[in-house]
């Protein structure tokens, strides 16, 4: 008697709910934590129905699993489900239930534990890394995007794919006339800001205006019942859009626009999606920053390179007035060097830079007697010693415009060679700039192809084998390889024009 008593003692003060359901699936007995855990009294749950303590839309989920039991489909089993307290508060449990005997009859013993807290946890680390990847995505997305309107739309399409959100657009400050403009958007039938009357696109944007008037994300919980929206109320309804927040895109103090986003629950922006929204949108208005500050880099770098283009033309134009040969050997030069460097994969302004290098490679020669230059005999020793002056004449010239590219040490280094045969220092290997590599080759291959006072034009088989022979040797071989590829696929052309 002693032990039976003990045994009931445990019971009824375990630290998990104990209870035991008829047929009906009503409690025949519950201990006192499982009374605790759904705020009702042991007799207030006396012969009431499991269904009683479970969410309406999990009822049949557990009367499966509790019907199993009672027929000995399975010996015992383990799930979960949404209890309901008394209060009506919804609670998460884990049950266990397994078939046995009570006064000569087929009943169900389970043990349940509120696990409320535990699914909390899981749901705020869930939480976390589905905030880490969106920041993530997004800022890898700003890291290679440099395109304004490709970035918002890609960071649009992040946020409505990560997160459940119904609708993201964005819109941004029109500088000139002073207006906040839908940009881009997810979430919305395609065209549907476009189709926007002006009023009705006032609207539209109207909590973006509020938050950038107030610094702040500004939030309605209700959008179907906001006056303001009434022109968007049946596209916010058929959306399911019932909340909303706005938050302005702030870079050191200037405001770029505001990014709006709808969700299809009530009250969903609570303070850890606020915090994930703003620093989200500090990255976007920081990003539109860089991007503005490197479309001005741009232009500037345009600006001065037509201004040296202008430049190198004028002095092609005197080059020609003065020896049309070398004038003509400059053009063809440029251009070649243009087409390998294209080739090779470097970037535009290196590319702009090469041109300008191949149209001054030679620039040196203005110092040259221009007898010397178109002299139609064999030049002697002297006069060749002279020539050879031509590449520091032309450093020494071009070392003192402060060119954004090494156009100097073009001019200096492109008849090095890699084995140091070259002049005019008898440098070789890697202390050869890219850009001379290049020109070295493009000189040699205009040079041989074309007619000059003291010799005629050599043949494309001549000229090809000069820089064969030189491949690894004398020439870079990527260069030599490169020009050959482009000569034979009739991009660069030897024969003068």
């Amino acid at each position: 008697m002693a032990k039976e008593e003990n045994f009931q003692n445990l019971i009824e003060n375990a630290p998990l709910g104990v209870y035991l359901l008829g047929r009906k699936r009503k409690f025949i007995y519950t201990n006192k934590k499982f009374s605790q855990i759904f705020g009702y009294s042991q007799n207030e749950l006396l012969d009431k129905s499991l269904d009683f303590i479970v969410h309406p839309e999990e009822r049949i989920k557990v009367k499966e699993f509790i019907q199993k039991c009672f027929e000995g489909r399975d010996k015992s089993i383990h799930y979960e489900f949404t209890g309901l307290k008394k209060d009506r508060t919804e609670i998460k449990i884990e049950a266990y239930n397994i078939r046995t005997g009570y006064e000569g009859k087929p009943v169900v013993e389970g043990i349940l534990m509120d696990i409320t807290p535990h699914k909390k946890l899981e749901e705020k680390a869930a939480h976390l890394h589905r905030v880490l990847k969106g920041i993530r995505k997004v800022n890898q997305l700003i890291a290679r995007e440099k395109d304004k309107f490709k970035l918002l739309q890609g960071i649009c399409n992040i946020l409505i794919k990560i997160r459940p959100y119904k609708l993201i657009w964005i819109a941004l400050i029109d500088e000139k006339n002073k207006q906040l403009v839908p940009v881009t958007q997810s979430g919305l039938k395609k065209d549907y800001l476009e189709l926007l009357s002006p009023e009705d696109a006032r609207r539209f944007i109207w909590p973006s205006s509020k938050a950038i008037k107030t610094g702040k994300p500004y939030i309605m919980e209700n959008i179907p019942q906001e006056s303001k929206f009434k022109p968007w109320r049946r596209e916010a309804i058929k959306g399911e859009y019932l909340s909303s927040i706005a938050i302005p895109l702030v870079s050191e103090e200037r405001v770029w626009g505001a990014i709006n986003i709808c969700s299809d629950r009530k009250e969903f922006f609570d303070e850890e999606e606020i915090t994930f929204l703003r620093e989200i949108s500090s990255d976007v208005a920081h990003s539109l920053k860089l991007i503005e500050l490197e479309e001005e880099k741009n232009k500037l770098q345009e600006n001065i390179s037509r201004s040296f283009n202008s430049m190198a033309q004028t002095i092609v134009k005197i080059f020609a007035e003065r020896d049309p040969y070398t004038a003509k050997h400059l053009r063809r030069v440029a251009e070649f060097a243009r087409l390998i460097a294209e080739e090779i994969g470097l970037n535009k302004n290196q590319i702009r830079g090469i041109w300008i290098g191949g149209i001054l490679h030679d620039i040196g020669k203005i110092g040259i007697p221009e007898a010397i230059l178109v002299k139609p005999g064999k030049l002697s020793p002297q006069e060749i010693a002279l020539i050879k002056t031509h590449p520091e004449k032309g450093y020494n010239i071009l070392i003192d415009m402060k060119f954004p590219w090494p156009v100097a040490q073009m001019a200096l280094q492109h008849h090095e060679r890699l084995d140091g045969t070259g002049y005019p220092k008898g440098i070789k290997g890697n202390d050869i700039i890219l850009e001379a590599k290049i020109l070295a080759v493009c000189d040699i291959l205009e040079a041989m192809s074309s007619h000059r006072p003291y010799r005629p034009a050599k043949k494309q088989k001549e000229t090809l084998a000069e820089i064969k022979q030189g491949r690894g040797v004398k020439y870079d071989s990527r260069v030599v390889d490169i020009a050959i590829k482009l000569i034979r696929e009739g991009k660069i052309h030897l024969k003068e024009d």
